[in-house]
């Protein structure tokens, strides 16, 4: 069974955060459906633009990943919507786990 959660995410924001539970060790069953806005208006990241997932888990250890552990791409653009797998490695510790999603272009 997948769980979607959906949520805005202001890019202009500060510090711009949204709870979404996961369960500990869910394996692929759990993904967030971000709506992307810059202030009030739609933001579509820019052509040729990469999205990677950066986390932090209350353990002090971090990752950053695209693919998911079947090497499939975990994070899908739609014009403003990025939806996001949340891997099974984001999840090993229990607590809250910080997560941000970035966009690179060949200039970094």
């Amino acid at each position: 069974m997948t769980s979607i959660t959906y949520i805005d995410l202001n890019l202009s924001a500060v510090n711009c955060a949204v709870v979404v539970y996961a369960k500990q060790n869910d394996k692929l069953a759990r993904h967030i459906a971000a709506t992307l806005y810059d202030g009030s208006a739609a933001w579509t990241p820019p052509a040729g633009s990469h999205p990677i997932i950066r986390f932090l888990k209350p353990d002090g250890t971090a990752g950053f990943y695209d693919v998911d552990e079947n090497e499939d791409s975990a994070i899908s653009i739609s014009g403003n919507v990025a939806t996001m797998k949340i891997v099974e490695q984001a999840l090993t510790v229990p607590g809250d786990v910080y997560m941000e999603l970035n966009f690179y272009n060949s200039a970094g």
